[in-house]
């Protein structure tokens, strides 16, 4: 069975308190079980860091996690996708 990963995160650590993260994580759950694949025990989390500006791609796990699929699909179609979410927050 085919690997899923998932990526959580919210902005404030005001929403630590709440249910972002065990919400975001049983739609992943569900999300693999919808599509017969297994939801790997770890997941890439920016718990508290904002995405204004890119802070969770460029401080955060998201560019991690974004590295990490890169080795599955390939570095030029990693590229164009880096160049869109780029060009999308002004860098």
């Amino acid at each position: 069975m085919p690997t899923a990963y998932s990526y959580i995160r919210f902005s404030s650590e005001k929403q630590k308190t709440g249910d972002s993260e065990s919400r975001q994580l049983l739609k992943a759950q569900a999300y693999a079980v919808k599509h017969g694949l297994t939801l790997d025990t770890h997941s890439y989390r920016d718990l508290g860091v904002p995405a204004f500006k890119g802070q969770n791609f460029a401080s955060g796990k998201l560019g991690t996690f974004v590295a990490a699929v890169a080795v599955f699909i390939g570095t030029p179609v990693m590229m164009a996708l880096s160049k869109l979410l780029f060009a999308k927050l002004g860098m």
